[in-house]
């Protein structure tokens, strides 16, 4: 089964190849290595942006050193601690109840879900997304970001489209604020489902959307997790047939925690044991919100890094993660997927190289400078739709 899947994922065919067929394997091999670039060739930051908003775009694009923004910090540098010193304090806080305030948030959640399932026979992707207030940045000692310097809306049109494009029998289900904003997205097997979300505190209202949906009727496919800024770029279908009740992205690099919330493989096999993970996940994340430590680092997580973090907390008795191998946590069956293959970003220990090989990731996802190839992309097509 894995090792099909693998030889699929790397025999350089384009996107849109046809499905994989699994079988069972004895010896899941150790995660892929891609051919190494020599080192007297690094990527930058340039390369990085060109790349990526050919992929948003669907065209080849260069980007210049004039156009290319900076990834300066919003405020005063910081010092930073070890992340597995962050981690390891906040895995001593995992709690198995939710406290009464998001157990009756989840509660409220719930019905909107319901009311948005369908009988379907592809997969589910959850998407989310509500716009922090205006002018709100993320300055945190190891996340910086202006969400306003980027068109959401245009990402979420991309994403979903690419949703479609590579699973076309998926329902999307896309999670956000109420009001007009995001309905123009609403097509056939895409749902949007507006709920009265908190946006000074996103982290917070997505994972208690992610587990109200997880409760809902509406979970009864396979789902794939995506954060919007997350591309598509293989059939996700096979993913499955490795066999797990929840499949965890992560990578490896001093200043990052392992597993990656950007996306994540939730599997219908066993509802129940998905439910249950996520349920202690949002009770750690209770619990890491109002720890002193964790609030004198951050401040107030909720608003972000919780969501990485009380997931991060959830599995960190798991490491060393071993590639492809099953591993009980909470009750649930998981897998540990290297980033490399399926949330691949380029940089950040993932193996900046291999962004000559776009191609053979499952999912490409932007994130923080990167975003900014959207916009380079939109430019482009613009550009390209006046001279027409």
């Amino acid at each position: 089964m894995l090792l099909k899947l693998l030889k699929a994922a790397f025999a350089r065919r384009a996107p849109q190849a046809a499905a994989i067929t699994a079988s069972p394997a004895s010896a899941p091999p150790a995660s892929p290595t891609p051919t190494p670039t020599p080192a007297a060739a690094p990527i930058s930051n340039l390369d990085l942006l060109s790349r990526l908003a050919s992929l948003a775009s669907g065209q080849p694009l260069q980007v210049t050193g004039k156009e290319a923004p900076s990834d300066a910090a919003a405020g005063a540098a910081r010092t930073e601690l070890p992340i597995e010193t962050i981690v390891a304090h906040a895995a001593a806080l995992r709690r198995d109840a939710l406290d009464a305030e998001s157990e009756a948030r989840v509660a409220s959640l719930v019905p909107a879900f319901a009311d948005a399932a369908r009988a379907a026979q592809g997969l589910n992707v959850f998407l989310f997304h509500v716009d922090m207030p205006a002018g709100a940045a993320i300055d945190y000692v190891d996340a910086k970001l202006v969400p306003q310097h980027f068109d959401y809306l245009d990402i979420l049109r991309r994403c979903i489209g690419r949703v479609r494009s590579h699973c076309p029998d998926a329902t999307v289900f896309l999670a956000t604020a109420q009001g007009a904003r995001h309905r123009a997205l609403a097509a056939p097997g895409v749902k949007v489902v507006e709920l009265p979300l908190d946006p000074t505190r996103p982290m917070y209202e997505r994972a208690c959307a992610l587990l109200a949906y997880l409760r809902s009727p509406a979970f009864t496919r396979d789902t794939v997790f995506l954060d919007a800024d997350a591309l598509v770029n293989r059939p996700l279908e096979a993913v499955f047939d490795l066999g797990f009740d929840i499949g965890l992205t992560y990578r490896d690099g001093p200043r990052l925690m392992p597993a990656n919330e950007g996306v994540m493989f939730l599997a219908a096999r066993r509802p129940q044991a998905v439910r249950r993970f996520f349920e202690r996940r949002l009770a750690t994340y209770d619990a890491v919100a109002a720890d002193a430590f964790i609030g004198g680092y951050y401040g107030d997580v909720k608003r972000w890094r919780g969501g990485q973090l009380s997931l991060n907390a959830m599995v960190h008795a798991a490491q060393p993660f071993s590639p492809y191998a099953p591993s009980a946590v909470a009750g649930a069956e998981l897998r540990f997927l290297p980033c490399d293959t399926f949330n691949f970003s380029g940089g950040e220990g993932e193996a900046a190289s291999s962004l000559d090989r776009l191609d053979e990731r499952f999912v490409v996802h932007f994130k923080g400078l990167r975003k900014y190839a959207f916009a380079f992309a939109a430019k482009a097509e613009r550009t390209q739709g006046a001279a027409h």
